[in-house]
């Protein structure tokens, strides 16, 4: 029991070492791109997106290069920690505070009114927090979702033994894109498939923030700023979806991102934004076939 108590709690801290790997690698990225008008929660966000975006298509290369050996993948991974280290303590020194703070409450929290959205925040985050744990736990069990088992997980675990990208025979899904498929590749190769489970509940948990941190900014009477959330996880296919090793989340991930990237060129008119917006549109598009009708 206490091995698999210690397995449980290496494969927690695997994914939120993965987490922050990503995200430090995107704020190196964006270190030199000034985000004037975003606070350091939306930079976390944006880091992320792009951080992930970076690992998945270097995975890519050293699929196509045919290299994707243990050894080359933790250098890789080495490398990464590295510049995610530089990454966070660069984005230490030279973070800029937002003007665009969150707002703050309109109401008066003592009225019956803010009493009322106060108790009912609270219900909805308690339940959340239920859901999420209920979701981790699931998470840490084996995979058992047929399309992980056949083409999520099953044609990186493939490319790995060929110890490179390759045609598939006689699978079709093996042809279909895949970007999330490539963080997955990462993921085998260092904790298994309990990792890849834990890279899609990850992410689900950067659109929860998304979410969180878009009605902050854009939603002036934010008194019932958990309902959303709740709402959104709670969804049958949602849950469902964030404890296996699917792609859905990917896409709805960089499709979020790619919008909030939209409207917040669309209100400040930085080309940063912009130009964030059409990396995770193209990304979008090579995580599933339904990430087509984004740039329109």
């Amino acid at each position: 029991m206490h091995a698999a108590l210690l397995q449980h709690a290496v494969n927690i801290v695997s994914i939120a070492v993965i987490c922050l790997i990503a995200t430090g690698v995107g704020k190196l990225v964006l270190a030199r791109a000034v985000m004037r008008d975003s606070d350091s929660g939306e930079s976390i966000i944006f880091s992320a997106a792009v951080g992930f975006a970076i690992i998945g298509y270097c995975v890519f290369i050293l699929g196509i290069c045919q290299v994707l050996y243990p050894a080359v993948i933790y250098s890789f991974t080495a490398i990464c920690a590295i510049l995610a280290l530089a990454g966070w303590l660069v984005a230490k020194k030279a973070r800029v505070e937002s003007p665009f703070l969150p707002r703050t409450e309109s109401h008066e929290t003592w009225s019956p009114n803010g009493q009322m959205a106060a108790v009912i925040n609270r219900c909805c985050l308690i339940i959340l927090a239920i859901a999420l744990l209920a979701c981790m736990m699931l998470v840490l069990t084996p995979e058992i979702g047929k399309d992980a088992l056949i083409y999520h997980i099953g044609v990186p675990k493939m490319f790995l033994e060929h110890h490179g990208i390759y045609f598939i025979p006689n699978n079709i899904f093996a042809n279909y894109p895949f970007f999330g498929e490539m963080l997955y590749i990462w993921g085998l190769s260092l904790r298994g498939e309990v990792l890849n489970k834990g890279i899609h509940f990850a992410i689900a948990l950067f659109i929860l923030f998304s979410m969180w941190k878009f009605g902050r900014r854009y939603i002036s009477d934010n008194r019932f700023d958990s309902i959303p959330l709740l709402i959104f996880f709670t969804i049958p296919s949602v849950f469902i979806n964030a404890h296996v090793a699917y792609c859905d989340l990917t896409l709805t991930f960089y499709t979020f991102v790619a919008v909030y990237a939209f409207v917040n060129w669309f209100n400040t008119k930085e080309k940063l934004w912009i130009i964030l917006c059409g990396v995770f549109s193209g990304i979008a598009m090579s995580i599933k076939y339904g990430g087509l009708y984004l740039p329109l």
